[in-house]
């Protein structure tokens, strides 16, 4: 008998099923849910699921039009919990499939409290729903089968049922409001709710901080074997890890982290990651238009670099407007509007215009303090340090650097003669500058403390050229702790996709 999973595999609730399943080494087949297009709400599927999220409209035979004034209705009353500030009029230009799809987005506000959504499973005459009543069916039905999921007595298994009700009840709820609020969202173009990811993110850090003290006294969650209540745990734990920018919420946390090294590498979970996402190509419902930062400047550009490299960090949305510095376009009389000293880079974020690469850096770190990576740090004395680290990087790092790159990467491009003397004595600053970084370093992981920040990230653009153009690497590679740190800060995933946009051709 092979069992039929009906769901969309980039769903967490269905890929807690499918990881059971394959522990287990039961055969299953996948009947994909498209849930963009309501297919969970069609008559067959609601005769599987019940209760699944929007059978109102399904049943009650509702044409289009009362549809659209009951959501018109919703989202107006709720448009402040939604990020909305007007009336939504064009909600009439919707067709039904992405009102399906609206409306599902109301649970992510509580206006809508389902008792289920997917997966569900058929095997045989059974038919079951809610994913951690199907885990504790296959784990009990081949519980001589592949892995031991329930322990081997009752109380074992006691201890497994009470992980999966802080999971169900406490792990759950805030990662969830997580992954909706900073995955999803932007797919809908709306709003992040700040607050909530703020409120969410704090209390996710309450439960993980029990769970650090738990699994500091056992390898798992329910003692010292691989249970329902660990796996129960790998969805979520996955997007925050690996999509949502909140790895550090499980990496600074020593047995947390150890814990989620080992379920994450798990056969099964793996097995499950293979599967992919399926998830549709363009499932956008724009209600509201979404902000796009314009960011004048050339790619090449170390300011412009710092700024894009923020921007990527916290998953912010930008279009380059490139401007040719060597011909002198940043003196034009319209740039000399947005930026009257003529100096890269600019961005343009609704009415607002702002230059200075580190007040950029600044003012989206704050804005965005709960998406993507903390580089602020978490109280007022870590952003002192971090400030601090910003200023010696401004005014004690960059303007050696600054000299060596311009004599020598610029200099043979504008056909000047390289100051050789300038060379040395730029060299000799920043090597003790570099020598305070080495002591600091041997002290902390990063400048400002054990946290990746603003500090560090704002070193980026002209260390890169040091080592990989001007032929100084030198001077970071003899320094033990300081290599180590750019070797770290030199692989993050922002910064990689900040060189794949290029140098428009000047190296």
């Amino acid at each position: 008998m092979v069992v039929k999973v009906y769901g969309p595999v980039y769903s967490s609730a269905t890929r807690r099923v499918l990881a059971c399943l394959i522990e287990k080494g039961v055969d299953f087949e996948i009947k994909p849910i498209n849930m963009i297009s309501g297919e969970q709400h069609s008559p067959d599927y609601l005769k599987l699921q019940v209760s699944s999220l929007m059978p109102l409209f399904c049943n009650l035979g509702l044409n289009r039009f009362v549809c659209l004034i009951c959501i018109g209705f919703a989202c107006d009353l709720n448009r402040f919990y939604m990020g909305l500030v007007q009336n939504i009029t064009c909600i009439e230009k919707f067709l039904l499939a992405s009102l399906y799809l609206f409306l599902a987005m109301l649970l992510t506000f509580k206006l809508l409290r389902p008792f289920g959504f997917v997966p569900v499973i058929q095997d045989g005459d059974l038919t079951l729903f809610e994913s951690r009543a199907i885990l504790r069916y296959y784990a009990e039905k081949y519980a001589s089968q592949g892995a031991e999921l329930l322990g081997k007595n009752l109380e074992e298994r006691a201890i497994v049922e009470q992980w999966l009700e802080v999971e169900g009840h406490n792990y759950n709820l805030p990662c969830y409001t997580l992954v909706v609020q900073i995955l999803y969202h932007p797919k809908l173009g709306l709003a992040l709710d700040h607050k909530a990811i703020e409120e969410a993110e704090e209390k996710l850090g309450k439960v993980l901080d029990i769970y650090e003290e738990r699994l500091s006294k056992s390898k798992y969650l329910a003692g010292d074997f691989y249970s329902l209540a660990d796996l129960s745990h790998l969805s979520f734990t996955n997007y925050l890890v690996n999509n949502a920018g909140k790895d550090y919420m499980i990496k600074n946390r020593k047995h947390v982290n150890a814990w989620w090294e080992d379920i994450s590498n798990r056969p099964a979970w793996k097995k499950v990651l293979e599967l992919g996402t399926d998830v549709a190509g363009d499932c956008s419902v724009y209600i509201v238009e979404k902000m796009v930062v314009k960011v004048y400047g050339p790619v090449y550009a170390s300011a412009t670099r710092r700024v894009l490299a923020c921007l990527i960090e916290k998953g912010i949305e930008f279009e380059i407007k490139p401007m040719n510095i060597i011909d002198g376009e940043q003196h034009s009389p319209d740039y000399l509007k947005l930026q009257p000293f003529g100096v890269v880079p600019v961005i343009q974020d609704g009415d607002l215009t702002l230059f200075e690469s580190r007040a950029i850096l600044r003012y989206y770190a704050e804005k965005y303090a709960s998406q993507g990576a903390d580089l602020l740090g978490k109280n007022l004395e870590e952003r002192a340090v971090v400030e601090q680290w910003i200023e010696v990087e401004g005014h004690n790092y960059y303007p050696p650097t600054y000299t060596l790159l311009m004599q020598i990467l610029y200099n043979p491009k504008l056909g000047l003669a390289l100051d050789h003397k300038a060379i040395e004595e730029a060299e000799e600053k920043l090597g003790k500058v570099l020598d305070i970084y080495e002591e600091r370093l041997s002290k902390s992981k990063y400048l400002a403390g054990d946290f990746y920040s603003l500090a560090d990230l704002s070193h980026l653009s002209l260390t890169n050229y040091i080592v990989n153009n001007a032929g100084k690497d030198y001077m970071i590679k003899n320094r033990k702790h300081v290599n180590a740190w750019w070797e770290d800060i030199s692989n993050r995933l922002a910064w990689k996709k900040v060189l794949e946009l290029g140098t428009d051709g000047l190296f």
